[in-house]
């Protein structure tokens, strides 16, 4: 049997038989298929048709659990597909947990940033725009710009950026949701070349950001050191220099 969720176009399917056969009533013997077969070889063998020799993988992306320092602009985070489909451009929604205070949810790390070109499936020809729509909340499109042309949908999908500033392991959020489906809008899109695009078959399996507890920093002791005196003599020290960088 094939896999729904990981196969996807598959015109034939192996076992079954591609002619009907007309059943007749034989005298203690059921219902049987009617042929025309020498007696010696009186055992109905139905023809198979063959698989087809490829089936499309669909697409999928798994959004992944990412971990990140805390209270800390400008973090990169890449998020990959797997599959065979041909396509010609994606419309990409990402949203961090509820969506944020802007549309009435909870606080959390803001994505400031979607690289849909550096390093991925849409390198080569591309052109696109993006709408931030709130600090934890993107929206962006990107397609193909020669006509007609398609890329496998395998590699690397998006870089996005992530601003964790002002937020600790402690925060009672933490973890957030990372999404690309079930979002307040629309489900990220892979698109095919047809006159009008239109979605393909894709998988999401959302994922998690999550913001590391890092361990306590012991302080440094600086006394404007080394000195030189005599026995006896007193010294002064001085240690304003020393810090913790917690």
């Amino acid at each position: 049997m094939i896999n729904k969720r990981r196969y996807g176009k598959c015109s034939r399917r192996e076992g079954r038989s591609n002619t009907k056969q007309p059943l007749s009533r034989r005298s203690g013997s059921g219902l049987r298929p009617r042929t025309n077969r020498p007696t010696a070889d009186r055992f109905f063998r139905p023809r198979l048709e063959p698989l087809e020799d490829r089936c499309l993988l669909a697409a999928m992306i798994e959004v992944g659990d990412h971990v990140l320092d805390p209270d800390t602009p400008d973090q990169e985070i890449g998020i990959y597909i797997t599959g065979d489909e041909q396509v010609t451009g994606m419309n990409l929604f990402v949203q961090v947990g509820d969506g944020g205070p802007e549309v009435g949810g909870t606080d959390g790390p803001a994505i400031t940033g979607a690289d849909m070109i550096t390093g991925t499936i849409f390198e080569e020809d591309s052109v696109g725009g993006a709408n931030p729509a709130a600090p934890q909340i993107y929206i962006s499109y990107i397609y193909l710009e020669t006509e007609n042309s398609t890329v496998t949908s395998d590699g690397l999908l998006v870089t996005l950026t992530i601003d964790t500033t002002g937020f600790l392991a402690s925060d009672v959020n933490n973890p957030w949701d990372l999404r690309m489906t079930d979002t307040l809008d629309l489900p990220t899109q892979l698109l095919d070349n047809s006159p009008d695009p239109q979605p393909v078959p894709l998988t999401i399996i959302n994922g998690t950001i999550t913001i590391a507890d890092t361990p306590n920093q012991p302080p440094t002791a600086d006394a404007d050191g080394p000195y030189l005196l005599d026995t006896g003599e007193d010294l002064p020290l001085d240690g304003s220099a020393s810090f913790d960088p917690d």
